[in-house]
């Protein structure tokens, strides 16, 4: 699935577990709203049938093609080596000639190609099948040729296959999603409207639920920018937060980005090796980004 898809299916699943978890009396009073969460319940676990399906590696499918092609082309290589010693000992040119196959050259034949030689090959092992037991030929050897020939040209059609599954995959995904929409704004958004008086707390626990959350629309909560007294960016600060253990370091341009602070006042130490450690009080407010500039002198 896409990231606009994926963004959505968590929505979805704040969603359920919001009404799923609603007070049994908040939900009596909003009939079919049971119903309702039944089948997002169920489209949910459609978008996660449709997504295996969509994602599900198809390269298997070609690699077992390709190494079933290797050796059709390997034991076809042979019975043609087979076919071509019998005509040489019996001068028997034209079957000699008809039977001239390098292994190089059934392996890089394309696939129908190597199927149509595979076919020749086995054909002319079958006409003279009586004449090639001293050869190493048996009805039996060339039966299970002839199976291996016929297992690769049923697996030619396969990778088309999959291309074909993964398409489809994707189109039930995008109908899954739509009537999940619509789910959602012509049913359950219209039955929340009951309880917006009676469970306001439910009421905007579904409403903020409702909202898709896209990390790239976050803003930072701090963005920190520390050079040295030419203004040269430092690399590898360390800049620690007061109450929290986890420590970052600046970049190559001397930045750091912190994505998610709680409002308040934090202590942000920024120390380095060979310059003087600095100690700041830092306001964070939810919703705004906190720019510092720091400037790190050397040790004397």
């Amino acid at each position: 699935m896409n990231r606009r898809y994926l963004r959505k299916s968590a929505m979805y699943k704040a969603v359920k577990d919001t009404v799923r978890d609603a007070n049994p009396a908040t939900l009596a009073q909003m009939p079919q709203m049971d119903a309702a969460l039944s089948q997002l319940e169920h489209n949910l676990e459609l978008i996660n049938e449709y997504g295996k399906d969509q994602s599900e590696n198809r390269k298997g499918i070609a690699a077992d093609k390709e190494a079933t092609k290797e050796n059709v082309a390997n034991t076809c290589f042979i019975l043609a080596g087979k076919i071509r010693s019998f005509a040489v000992n019996t001068s028997n040119l034209i079957l000699r000639d008809s039977m001239n196959f390098t292994l190089s050259t059934l392996q890089k034949m394309p696939d129908e190609d190597i199927v149509d030689a595979a076919e020749l090959i086995t054909q002319r092992a079958d006409e003279n099948i009586g004449d090639l037991a001293d050869y190493g030929v048996t009805p039996a050897s060339l039966a299970e040729t002839i199976n291996l020939v016929n297992s690769f040209n049923a697996k030619i059609a396969k990778p088309r296959e999959g291309i074909t599954q993964r398409k489809n995959a994707t189109n039930d995904l995008k109908q899954i999603f739509k009537n999940t929409d619509t789910l959602l704004e012509d049913t359950m958004d219209t039955f929340v409207i009951i309880v917006k008086e009676t469970d306001s707390v439910f009421y905007k626990t579904y409403q903020s639920n409702r909202i898709i959350v896209d990390p790239a629309t976050i803003p930072l909560a701090m963005r920190c920018f520390v050079t040295d007294e030419e203004q040269n960016p430092l690399q590898n600060v360390n800049i620690t937060i007061e109450g929290y253990t986890k420590k970052h370091k600046t970049s190559a341009k001397g930045k750091i980005h912190i994505k998610s602070l709680p409002s308040g006042i934090y202590a942000v130490t920024c120390s380095k090796f060979g310059y003087i450690t600095q100690v700041l009080s830092v306001p964070i407010n939810k919703g705004e980004r906190t720019d510092l500039r720091v400037v790190l002198k050397q040790n004397p």
